[in-house]
């Protein structure tokens, strides 16, 4: 018993080291992916739903890490800024530039007025980030 609790703990390891790279699904892919699932036999498994369930998520599992590819197992960047528009984009990084002067302020009136910058700079990407098409229509259809 304590062999196969091991295999589990072992097999989940592997899971949540490496992700099937989902972002890369396409018509193509999904297409291949199709053909694939058919031909490893996924949907013709028997016995109990327990195994037949788990035979079928094992095949979809191998099919997608052939198919799509997995990740080294982090992430590089920042994971929600990819719809951000160039104004969001450029408000970020006049916020960032001010932030780095904040912090490189020796004298107490510099700190004050570069505080200042800095929260001004912040309150803008704030709401250039919220103010993106995304959240703008949401926010039409919450009004309406």
């Amino acid at each position: 018993m304590d062999l196969e609790i091991t295999r589990k703990r072992r097999k989940r390891a592997m899971y949540s080291q490496y992700r099937i790279k989902w972002g890369a699904l396409t018509e193509a892919k999904a297409q291949e992916l199709g053909v694939k699932l058919v031909t490893m036999g996924a949907w013709r498994s028997s016995g109990d739903t327990n195994a037949m369930w788990n035979t079928t998520v094992q095949c979809i599992r191998e099919a997608a890490r052939e198919v799509l590819g997995v990740s080294k197992g982090y992430s590089g960047g920042h994971k929600g800024d990819w719809w951000w528009n160039r104004e969001v984009q450029e408000k970020v990084k006049t916020k960032k530039a001010t932030y780095l002067k904040l912090v490189e302020s020796v004298d107490e009136e510099e700190k004050r007025a570069n505080g200042e910058h800095y929260k001004f700079a912040k309150k803008e990407a704030k709401l250039a980030v919220t103010e993106t098409a995304d959240f703008s229509r949401m926010y039409e259809e919450l009004e309406g």
